[in-house]
Parts: C-alpha cells; structure tokens; sequence
C-alpha cells in the first residue's frame, strides 16, 4: 500500500493545452506555436487525447524566469 502511495507522488500530472494556455496566459493556438518553436515539449498522447506534462511546462517558465533575470542583470551592469 506504502509504494503505491509515493509511486502516485512521482505520477507528473497531465495537462490539457487549454489548462497550459490558462497557465501561461496566453491562448491555446500560442501553445502551439510554442511546441512548433521548440520552446515547449509537444504533447504526451493518451489514448486519443493530447497531454502535457506538467512538469515540463513548469520547467518552460522556469526558463523564461532565468532569462529575464538574466536580461535584468545585464541591464543593470
């Protein structure tokens, strides 16, 4: 019982593009675009549906978070 309760705590959620796109703030078209730049890793396929890992789009904004901090240093030197 124990191993499957901590196997469901590394079980990534799995968000539709509409969920992702409420996320970022933008439209669900842009999270496309997104995929189709390479900025964020295309959909998971379960079953007929399309999903995204959560954690990679976390890991997108995490991106996006360095490099404006990035930018903002190199503003401020």
């Amino acid at each position: 019982m124990r191993s499957e309760i901590e196997n469901e705590d590394r079980v990534d959620q799995l968000l539709r593009a509409e969920e992702v796109a409420m996320k970022l703030g933008v439209s669900r078209r842009s999270v496309y675009r997104l995929v189709a730049r390479g900025e964020l890793q295309g959909p998971v396929r379960v079953g007929t549906c399309s999903r995204f890992p959560a954690s990679e789009v976390q890991a997108y904004v995490e991106r996006l978070m360095a490099a404006y901090a990035a930018d903002q240093a190199e503003v401020k030197s």
